[in-house]
């Protein structure tokens, strides 16, 4: 299964990332990619970012620079963690995450 600049988008990242493994091939290899929250680049807007912003931090931030923040209600912050949050009630070899 792979998925690309996908899980952001969802209302709930932990039931995709659990679907995902439910319909995996025995032996199967699930390959995503996701922007990671923690780092100093946020894509959708093209700026710099400060990690762990909340919404509303993020909102002030956005208006700050003249961005609509309206696109922020449809992004979930995803991070590693969170990520690793997910899979460990999973029973799969996670490879790597970040």
């Amino acid at each position: 299964v792979t998925s690309f600049q996908t899980l952001e988008h969802v209302k709930y990242p932990e039931d995709v990332l659990k679907e995902s493994i439910r319909v995996l091939k025995k032996k199967g290899i699930l390959f995503m990619i996701t922007p990671n929250y923690n780092s100093f680049w946020e894509g959708h807007y093209g700026v710099f970012w400060m990690p762990f912003f909340t919404k509303r931090l993020a909102r002030i931030y956005l208006r700050i620079l003249r961005r609509n923040p309206r696109y922020l209600d449809e992004i979930t912050f995803m991070t590693p963690k969170k990520i690793l949050k997910a899979l460990k009630s999973e029973n799969v070899d996670v490879i790597t995450v970040g």
